[in-house]
């Protein structure tokens, strides 16, 4: 039987039956032209596929001198795999794709610091598109 292990920076608690949802973490790679003259195009590729717990969020817009900011629209936590947890430590984009919706991940936090759960802060993407530069 899993014993479930109550979080405190997220007030729940995650055993591994909770994670229901199948998501794709995608990575993007940057393909060059072949005649050297266009812009490289941005492709997705598959750096992981695992199960998660999603969790809805209300997004808050705030102004941030002149630009409107908006706060983070869902919330996916997943078994802490090493590959994952060093997405925030890297300048490439990557983002989730669930049920063909694509979301972009924009902060990772190892909860409690560890080494067992993921927090995952994303925002819906403007595309659906899995290839194709981003928007």
């Amino acid at each position: 039987m899993a014993t479930c292990k109550k979080t405190r920076r997220v007030k729940r608690s995650y055993c591994i039956g909770s994670l229901d949802k199948r998501i794709e973490i995608l990575i993007d790679t940057q393909k060059g032209s072949r005649t050297g003259t266009a812009d490289p195009t941005v492709d997705k590729s598959i750096l992981a596929t695992v199960w998660a717990n999603l969790t809805s969020n209300n997004p808050v817009e705030f102004m941030v001198g002149t630009n409107l900011q908006r706060t983070e629209t869902h919330l996916f936590v997943i078994q802490f795999t090493p590959t994952v947890a060093v997405i925030g430590q890297d300048t490439v984009k990557h983002s989730i794709d669930f049920n063909n919706k694509f979301f972009h991940i924009d902060n990772i936090e190892n909860l409690d610091e560890e080494n067992e759960w993921l927090l995952l802060f994303c925002s819906v993407r403007g595309d659906n598109t899995r290839t194709g530069n981003r928007r």
